[in-house]
């Protein structure tokens, strides 16, 4: 499953997606001065609510208007789920097409 991560200047928006399916989708404040443990306290949560194991997440992606969030995101993600994220940003190449 991917996970995908909006880190955006008012709300990080999260979702599971499996293969084309939307499994789940949630919103929590964003915090510059919040730990990744303290985010990845919240997700793992959120995850299990969900029926989704942590082991589930093979993948993730994200973005951010939130610079210093980048590496806290990473880094959860590197500790939590044992995968490196794509950091979608100018230049990166996703295989779609932003206008169609």
């Amino acid at each position: 499953m991917l996970l995908a991560i909006d880190i955006g200047n008012t709300n990080v928006t999260l979702g599971v997606l499996e293969n084309e399916t939307i499994r789940a989708t949630w919103r929590m404040a964003t915090d510059i001065n919040q730990m990744g443990d303290e985010y990845a306290a919240m997700l793992l949560t959120l995850l299990e609510h969900n029926g989704i194991k942590k082991s589930d997440i093979g993948e993730a992606a994200m973005c951010s208007v939130v610079p210093p969030l980048v590496s806290t995101f990473e880094e959860l993600l590197s500790r939590y789920f044992g995968v490196t994220p794509v950091v979608v940003r100018p230049g990166v190449k996703t295989g779609k097409n932003c206008l169609s």
